[in-house]
């Protein structure tokens, strides 16, 4: 959140997922906009195919994605509502566009964009600074070519499995992260939202042993009057606004919410350059609008 480079928005966003959605790389590369929607609390990712489904028998299944509204350094709604708005013609592709306009990381090379990211970070803070301490990745006991992009596929799935007594159940796990079980035990043990409900909460860092693992995602707060406004400004201010479809349009409702949310802390933390200042999402919202962004406890009406 604090480089300048407009190339760690993307960096960020794609790592946020490929730790959150326990999956490979390939499927965040090729992660379709029309297949992000939002469900209830959750942003939902489907795909058409992965490397153990290559003929998309599993295309339904859906896969949840949680906000960490008391973490917004990690939170992949921020991060996403952090790309869309910083580049908004890159989330309003139409099917007439084409199938690669409506890919949500457009372009080719997207696997080595991410990596020659992650290298510069990786680089930036191993080894030791001016005044000989260690830099940040270093007093970690982090050193190059110790971190890859399976990395975080790997810890996510290790601290999902073993980073509480509370874990979600194996067979969850297994399928979020799109591993088989064997001819026997998947004719048996198929896949439920619950099951994988539990896994995005507990793999976005959301603490299972408080009662702020039940908190919402930041919403708004609002009347008749103003979700129509709000709805408004975001088809104004994205390109393609008029065509978006209404499925769209609700999940940009609460990527906006999020932004309001920690309008704040962003505008604390960014970087003087960092590409959002300049989007209109951020520098033109009504203030009245950005304080109906808000986030309760399910019995808090």
């Amino acid at each position: 959140m604090e480089e300048e480079d407009k190339e760690f928005i993307f960096a960020r966003l794609f790592l946020i997922l490929e730790w959150n959605l326990m999956a490979r790389s390939e499927s965040v590369v090729h992660a379709h906009i029309n297949h992000i929607t939002w469900s209830e609390d959750a942003l939902v990712f489907q795909f058409a195919k992965t490397k153990t489904d290559p003929f998309g028998k599993r295309a339904e299944q859906k896969w949840h994605v949680y906000s960490t509204p008391d973490c917004p350094a990690t939170c992949p709604v921020l991060a996403m509502a952090h790309y869309i708005f910083s580049f908004p013609g890159t989330f309003s592709g139409l099917e007439e566009d084409g199938a690669e306009k409506m890919r949500l990381f457009p372009g080719t090379r997207q696997y080595d964009r991410f990596m020659y990211c992650l290298h510069e970070i990786i680089d930036k803070y191993t080894g030791l600074d001016d005044e000989g301490m260690p830099k940040l990745l270093t007093s970690m006991g982090i050193e190059k070519g110790d971190l890859g992009s399976h990395s975080a596929r790997k810890g996510a799935c290790s601290f999902v499995a073993s980073g509480s007594t509370a874990s979600p159940p194996i067979v969850a796990i297994c399928l979020r992260a799109c591993w088989s079980l064997g001819p026997v035990k998947e004719r048996y043990l198929h896949y439920e939202a619950g099951g994988d409900q539990y896994c995005g909460q507990v793999v976005s860092g959301r603490n299972m042993l408080t009662v702020e693992f039940a908190k919402t995602p930041p919403y708004f707060h609002a009347d008749e009057y103003e979700k129509r406004r709000i709805a408004s400004l975001i088809r104004s201010y994205m390109t393609n606004g008029d065509k978006l479809p209404a499925t769209r349009l609700h999940l940009l409702q609460f990527l906006l919410a999020s932004l309001c949310y920690h309008h704040e802390t962003l505008n604390s933390t960014l970087h003087p350059k960092n590409q959002l200042r300049s989007s209109v999402f951020f520098n033109s919202i009504p203030p009245e609008i950005v304080k109906l962004a808000e986030v309760r406890l399910p019995w808090n009406k």
